[in-house]
């Protein structure tokens, strides 16, 4: 588990190595490219016309543009290596995360040996909660009725559908409806997952805590234990 996620982070390090060589190799081709205009330049001058000069406008323009581009460059350059370091510090932080038991936002319910844990905020007290659980082929299971009051609600589900049909193991998605007394006052409901992190996974670009067979983001983590 540990591997996987020094792996992720090796690739992600890797391509940042990949864009900072590439940066180098342009840096170069373009300081190249300024001496020989240089040379140029020089060859222009002492060779030109005295009674048609070089514009010095002209001159000055193109010299100020070669340098912008360049410092633009070398500026990338800076921003490649802190990026690397961003992610490498990034990486450590999500691998502390591993063996832990978290809490975080997300709508996913783990279902497994017949047991899930249900988990949902609401923002403010509710007259009517709705909570429905739907399948990996969309089609919605089982449907229950929340806990109305302000603030974290968790309850258990045994696995059985609205028919009291057992249902296999996996992945489900809770959906929340909550409205307030005239039944149009929307009420915030936010759907919580929890699970202990086995692997932290970079190759997407952001932190992802695997937590089994579901993942969640490292910033909607709300509480680790």
């Amino acid at each position: 588990m540990t591997v996987a996620a020094t792996a992720n982070t090796a690739t992600n390090s890797s391509s940042s190595s990949t864009n900072s060589s590439s940066t180098n190799t342009s840096l170069a081709a373009l300081g190249s490219d300024i001496t020989q205009f240089l040379k140029l330049l020089t060859t222009q001058l002492q060779n030109q016309d005295p009674l048609n000069p070089t514009d010095n406008a002209e001159m000055t323009s193109q010299l100020i543009g070669y340098a912008s581009v360049q410092q633009a460059a070398a500026t990338n350059t800076k921003l490649d290596k802190l990026i690397s370091l961003q992610q490498s510090s990034t990486a450590a932080n999500g691998l502390s995360y591993i063996g832990k038991q978290i809490e975080a936002n997300g709508n996913q319910v783990v279902l497994s040996s017949g047991s899930a844990k249900v988990m949902y905020n609401l923002a403010d007290t509710a007259d009517n909660v709705s909570l429905s659980l739907v399948n990996s082929a969309g089609k919605t299971v089982a449907t229950f009725s929340g806990d109305t009051s302000e603030g974290d609600h968790t309850f258990s589900w045994d696995g059985t559908d609205n028919y009291g049909n057992q249902l296999p193991d996996g992945v489900y998605t809770l959906n929340i409806s909550a409205t307030g007394a005239d039944a149009t006052t929307v009420i915030q409901a936010s759907p919580r997952t929890t699970g202990t992190v086995t692997g932290v996974d970079m190759s997407s670009g952001d932190v992802l805590l695997n937590l089994g067979s579901t993942s969640v983001k490292m910033s909607d983590v709300v509480s680790i234990q």
